[in-house]
């Protein structure tokens, strides 16, 4: 899939070239070796920058963190109708009295996949709204980075 993202890539930059004519020549001249560094898969070498490139996806990573974690309790105001309804699953699952499976009973059927996270999450603390928003906020966060790399993995300069 990756081959097939590159090749698509590559066609159309090619098209590009064909539609500007001599600018792409032009800009092609100004940055010399930019296009052996692209094919190599290298866009920047050395360890110090490998090192800047980790430090600021986990700057950026802690920061969609504290900016998603900060005041769950309040942001956003009020408790909405579908996170009282999963609440009310988890709460049940962390008793132990219910098992819902693939899908939830809630909303109209949803999938199950945020009530067992909040089922824990209410076993560890105790039942609250920062409990029931926590597991998406922390998912939230953690697709900064994953977005991140698989940017970078897909669009490789």
């Amino acid at each position: 899939m990756v081959a097939a993202a590159r090749d698509w890539a590559a066609q159309g930059a090619q098209r590009l070239r064909q539609a500007l004519g001599g600018a792409a020549d032009a800009a092609a001249e100004a940055y010399p070796g930019r296009e052996e560094r692209r094919e190599s898969g290298e866009a920047r070498t050395g360890a110090g920058a490998r090192w800047a490139e980790w430090a600021g996806v986990a700057a950026l990573s802690f920061v969609a963190l504290a900016v998603r974690v900060s005041n769950l309790e309040l942001i956003p105001p009020g408790f909405q109708n579908d996170e009282g309804e999963f609440a009310f699953q988890a709460l049940a699952v962390a008793r132990g009295e219910d098992w819902p499976g693939a899908w939830t009973s809630a909303a109209l059927g949803s999938p199950a996949g945020m009530t067992y996270p909040q089922a824990l999450l209410f076993r560890l603390l105790e039942p609250s709204v920062a409990a029931v928003r926590m597991p998406s906020a922390l998912l939230g966060a953690a697709a900064v980075p994953a977005a991140y790399f698989l940017m970078r993995q897909l669009f490789s300069m």
